[in-house]
């Protein structure tokens, strides 16, 4: 399961959508549509955005799952 905290993790930042655009080079409108849930992002847009809120990737789209998975193993 793939979960998204983008918008959670990018407010607790104190950063705007636009500010989180012009660092990843990425649309306001993409960011936006992450965050609702209307788009997955590409590999490389996930690590752009989790290295611009310097996070874990997975802290942003995985949470949860990682975990459960290691413990099924």
């Amino acid at each position: 399961m793939i979960s998204n905290e983008l918008k959670n993790v990018r407010k607790k930042r104190g950063i705007s959508i636009a500010e989180l655009a012009r660092r990843t080079n990425l649309s306001r409108m993409t960011i936006s549509n992450i965050e609702n849930q209307n788009a997955i992002p590409k590999i490389d847009t996930a690590f752009s955005l989790a290295r611009e809120l310097e996070v874990d990737i997975t802290s942003i789209f995985f949470e949860g799952c990682v975990n459960h998975d290691l413990q099924k193993g």
